[in-house]
């Protein structure tokens, strides 16, 4: 299991309505994508109080095959031929937990919060602490879709990926907050 995810900035004064038109047209496509447990489309706005406009799609796949059929193949043509090749962040994940009966299309936010892995942590402590992190969130917060904690192990960082029913009200430095303009989920079964 792999997960990744490609911001893309976009100029100030970018019409985000040409990511919102490009989602709305081709986001159902990935609804029945073999080897994908989800992908969110995720978008920020300076509009909406965002640093910065972008496009910043992130994936959770169930097999890397899968993930190297979409990058390499036709389904990826499309970001280069608009955006250029751009860098993909990825992340080993270590914890999903996924709300029984998820509403796909009722998730309306994203956050992604970076985490540095500090070179004297109890790499195993650390992780079963973001393990039960994630279990406890979601018992405690009904608001949260999904919860995943995920680990690059060439930068020595994590990131928590959340996907939320509501907006969230403040975000923390190192966290990035995004709008989800559709969710696919055909390996959530």
């Amino acid at each position: 299991m792999i997960a990744k995810q490609y911001p893309i900035p976009l100029p100030t004064d970018y019409d985000m309505q040409i990511i919102r038109r490009r989602v709305a047209e081709k986001g159902g496509t990935f609804d029945k994508r073999p080897g994908l447990l989800f992908k969110a489309f995720l978008i920020s706005e300076r509009v909406r109080g965002a640093s910065l406009n972008q496009y910043a799609p992130f994936y959770v796949w169930n097999e890397t095959e899968a993930l190297w059929d979409f990058v390499a193949g036709s389904g990826f043509d499309g970001i280069i031929e608009s955006f250029g090749r751009p860098a993909i962040l990825t992340w080993l994940p270590l914890s999903i937990e996924m709300r029984q009966g998820l509403r796909r299309d009722a998730v309306r936010s994203a956050l992604r919060e970076d985490m540095p892995i500090h070179i004297e942590a109890d790499l195993p402590k650390l992780r079963k602490a973001q393990i039960d992190g994630c279990k406890s969130a979601m018992a405690s917060d009904p608001g949260i879709a999904l919860q995943l904690v995920a680990a690059n192990i060439e930068r020595w960082s994590m990131v928590r990926f959340t996907l939320r029913y509501d907006q969230p009200t403040a975000t923390a430095p190192g966290t990035h907050a995004y709008e989800v303009l559709h969710l696919s989920a055909p390996g959530r079964a």
